[in-house]
Parts: C-alpha cells; structure tokens; sequence
C-alpha cells in the first residue's frame, strides 16, 4: 500500500542547494577567470569543468523535482 505524498516544492532559491551551487560555481569561475591567482592552467581547467558541471547538475535536479 503506497500512499502518495502531497509534498510542495520550494522556489530555487530558498533551498540550501541552491545557496551551495551558487556558491561552488562562483569559486570555480572565479579560480577559471584568475581572479583567484593558481599555478598553471590545469587548475583553471579543472575549476571551470568543475563549476560548470555543478551548475549543471543543480539545473536538472530542480527539473526533476519540479516535474514531480
């Protein structure tokens, strides 16, 4: 017997993810654009595939929870 849960889904930006996605992203582009002075460019690299994939994975974890 499953009983289905009537569960209200909050806007995006009053969830805690949201606050740490956006943090991450802004650090790893940060890092990326050199505002954040690394050594080298693979660090860079890595900051920005990091940042994006963040970004991105946030983005269709909120279309999942949003579609139901």
């Amino acid at each position: 017997m499953s009983e289905e849960s009537n569960t209200v889904v909050k806007p995006g930006y009053k969830t805690s993810e949201f606050w740490l996605t956006l943090g991450a992203t802004m650090v790893g582009f940060l890092i990326a654009s050199g505002a954040i002075p690394e050594a080298g460019v693979w660090p860079k690299v890595v900051a920005l595939v990091t940042a994006a994939f963040t970004a991105m994975g946030y983005t269709i974890s909120r279309g999942l929870a949003k579609k139901g």
